[in-house]
């Protein structure tokens, strides 16, 4: 006859689950650190979406310019409630730590025309003077505003925008409303 083949018994595994970190981007596999490269690259550095799509290509990274696109758009929504403060200290006079206000840019948010495009100081502008000819909409070019404000309002205050980008992408999402100063791209005061 026909005897059934008989498998030895496997023991069955734990199933071991592992958290998943709480992200910037629902669902994305974005890093803060490359949401965090592609938006020092595109707001510090001036390079265009295209140029950043080249250089992953270089190093076998597929990161199309549409991909990139949507990240900006999502990392400028993050990041509305931390231009919102900025510019409220700014209304409210605060004494900041450093310096009276160091916000070339933010000042100007509020009072940006809808068919503005961002280019307050052409000082540190002038190497990407193109890339703020065109925005696709006034939304997008209001996201722009608030990136371009936050990681030079950083520099000014002697922070490396890239490193406090990252780790404001990286804390942001756990991170509770109540202490957002905390975040805000500000020189702290040395302990005394």
């Amino acid at each position: 006859g026909t005897s059934a083949r008989r498998w030895p018994a496997v023991p069955a595994r734990a199933s071991s689950r592992t958290e998943v970190p709480a992200a910037i981007i629902d669902g994305g596999m974005a890093s803060p650190g490359l949401l965090a490269w592609i938006m020092t690259s595109k707001f510090v550095d001036h390079l265009p979406l295209y140029r950043l799509e080249r250089i992953a290509a270089r190093n076998n990274v597929v990161l199309s310019r549409s991909t990139q696109a949507d990240y900006v758009g999502k990392v400028g929504v993050t990041l509305y409630p931390r231009v919102d403060r900025l510019v409220a200290m700014l209304h409210q006079n605060l004494s900041l730590p450093h310096r009276p206000a160091p916000f070339p840019v933010a000042k100007s948010i509020t009072k940006l025309p809808a068919d503005c495009a961002l280019d307050c100081d052409p000082t540190p502008v002038a190497p990407g003077r193109k890339n703020w000819l065109y925005f696709g909409s006034e939304r997008a070019g209001r996201r722009a505003a608030n990136i371009q404000s936050l990681l030079e309002t950083a520099r000014l205050n002697g922070l490396e925008p890239y490193a406090w980008l990252k780790d404001t992408l990286e804390k942001l999402p756990v991170w509770p409303n109540s202490r957002i100063d905390e975040l805000l791209p500000l020189r702290r005061p040395e302990p005394t």
